[in-house]
């Protein structure tokens, strides 16, 4: 069985999404260590996974980063996520 990966945004619990093929994302392996989507392939470290979704809901959450109004090496496009939030 596989456990699903979630994040909490303003409170909310919400779950991780592939950000290639946008089905929930799930802890693979023996461990902990790694989180992803075993119907695609797109498996991370589960730190990279939660530091990517959480950038992806800030973004979500701050309209002028998707728009790329700020500076700095964060994505400005939706599709550039590896991992998204269920908003």
């Amino acid at each position: 069985m596989t456990e699903e990966v979630v994040i909490y945004v303003e409170g909310a619990r919400r779950s991780i999404l592939c950000g290639v093929c946008g089905k929930p994302v799930s802890l693979v392996g023996d461990g902990e260590s790694e989180a992803g989507c075993l119907d695609c392939g797109n498996i991370a470290p589960v730190e990279e996974v939660a530091t990517v979704s959480k950038a992806f809901a800030e973004a979500m959450l701050d309209p002028l980063r998707l728009d790329g109004a700020r500076p700095g090496n964060t994505p400005t496009s939706e599709e550039q996520y590896r991992f998204k939030v269920a908003m």
